[in-house]
């Protein structure tokens, strides 16, 4: 599976599924962009899903985007204790593991907006999560597009 990084536009990014950062309720100022680019089909799916927990994974269908899907997900406001820690990497895992049970071949990650709103820090965490031992026997490519 193909990992696709990018600090441009997560939208025009071609994949099998993208990865939205939101916060809980999924109503925050990055959910209009969403809306906005998968088109108002997609409100009946995050009207349902009815919030995502912290550190939780939630897919739904792309709708009017270039992906199949999109992955729901909450990361914690610090990474700081060894929970909020554990929170991150799972919700990073529990994407691999719903991209497998769903055959997709690529996901997209915006490190823009993961680096607005949660910091620079986010980023190498993140790194260190797909670098760890976890994906040691998976066939996972990671590469910056853009």
């Amino acid at each position: 599976m193909d990992i696709r990084i990018t600090f441009e536009d997560i939208f025009e990014i071609e994949s099998d599924g993208l990865v939205f950062f939101s916060d809980n309720a999924l109503l925050d100022e990055g959910s209009n962009s969403l809306i906005e680019n998968a088109g108002e089909r997609v409100l009946l799916p995050l009207s349902k899903v009815q919030g995502v927990a912290t550190g939780d994974v939630k897919l739904i269908p792309g709708f009017d985007l270039k992906q199949l899907y999109i992955f729901l997900t909450v990361l914690p406001e610090d990474i700081e204790s060894k929970l909020n820690q554990k929170l991150f990497k799972d919700s990073f895992k529990k994407i691999i593991e719903l991209s497998k049970e769903y055959n997709l071949e690529s996901i997209a990650i915006n490190l823009n907006y993961l680096k607005e709103r949660y910091g620079e820090y986010y980023i190498d965490c993140l790194n260190r999560v797909l670098r760890s031992d976890d994906y040691k026997f998976e066939d996972l490519i990671v590469f910056l597009c853009g």
